[in-house]
């Protein structure tokens, strides 16, 4: 899934990719441990991961701002995911 939305007047790329799984990760006790990665060409990206996707958090905004953005969304969408991931 791909999500560009707005923040602080910033556009944002919210995105969701599929990875390997992650053995023995288990749902009910592992929290979203966000990280900031890298930057590119003035982008900043953070990220964290469930069981079976990464999820990233791209955009112009400080360091700050972007992971402060990326863990503000992690907790419902990490919850979101790993839910899914649970019934397939």
């Amino acid at each position: 899934a791909h999500i560009v939305l707005k923040y602080h007047g910033q556009v944002v790329s919210f995105l969701v990719t599929a990875i390997e799984p992650t053995k023995g990760m288990q749902p009910e006790s592992v929290d979203p441990q966000v990280s900031t990665c890298s930057e590119f060409d003035g982008y900043k990206v953070s990220y964290f991961e469930t069981a079976r996707h990464a999820v990233f958090v791209v955009s112009d905004l400080s360091e700050g701002d972007n992971l402060a953005l990326a863990r503000a969304l992690a907790p419902s969408v990490f919850a979101h995911i790993m839910r899914t991931e649970n019934t397939t």
